[in-house]
């Protein structure tokens, strides 16, 4: 059986707004989720330099996911990636498992130390 819940937040959509719409899906009593930013009409330089960041971080991290690696590896090189761009890392939000709990361990830090 394959579950999914949409939430949807009432806001207009504005030309320049950029969004995120994350899924999540409950198969065979396993909890997952995906999420993809998007660009409303036209955006600014800023915010597609926001988004193209993001994804490149997002595939750096990804790229080193491994047996053995340290979840500080990943975090830091999604940190790097970002700074280095002179973007700031949200803190107040992380990856996560899969498993049979919402968001279930490991907390996946998008920084820290190798």
């Amino acid at each position: 059986m394959l579950f999914a819940m949409v939430f949807l937040v009432p806001k207009v959509l504005k030309d320049g707004d950029i969004i995120n719409i994350d899924i999540t899906v409950i198969k065979d009593g396993y909890h997952g989720d995906t999420s993809k930013m998007f660009h409303v009409g036209k955006t600014s330089i800023l915010a597609q330099r926001l988004v193209e960041n993001a994804r490149e971080a997002m595939l750096l991290g990804i790229s080193l996911v491994k047996p053995g690696i340290q979840l500080g590896d990943i975090g830091h090189v999604i940190q790097q990636h970002g700074e280095k761009a002179r973007f700031s890392i949200v803190r107040e939000y992380c990856g996560h498992g899969i498993g049979l709990v919402f968001h279930e361990d490991p907390q996946v830090l998008h920084y820290g130390k190798p």
